[in-house]
């Protein structure tokens, strides 16, 4: 097939385990993404778990289905990739 890119050797390769981390609505708009945080902590708490977790990892933002703006407009989601203290 013309114009798709060959495989990157820097791409893990397919795993049968899938990682979901799920981002709540009414967390993130409570301010307390802990929960998020402390997976995605444990994931990369030392280079065998992080290594192992490469490519499983997929972050769900639940409660905003029926919100008509994508993602990256809602403002209170847009808080959660700010760093925390």
């Amino acid at each position: 097939m013309a114009g798709l890119l060959p495989p990157l050797k820097s791409f893990s390769p397919a795993k049968d385990q899938q990682v979901i981390v799920v981002c709540d609505s009414a967390a993130i708009t409570a301010g307390d993404i802990s929960g998020v945080l402390s997976a995605l902590n444990y994931l990369s708490s030392d280079r065998s778990t992080a290594m192992s977790a490469e490519g499983t990892v997929t972050l769900v933002f639940h409660g905003y289905n029926h919100d008509p703006r994508e993602l990256y407009s809602i403002p209170e989601a847009q808080d959660v990739k700010k760093p925390h203290g």
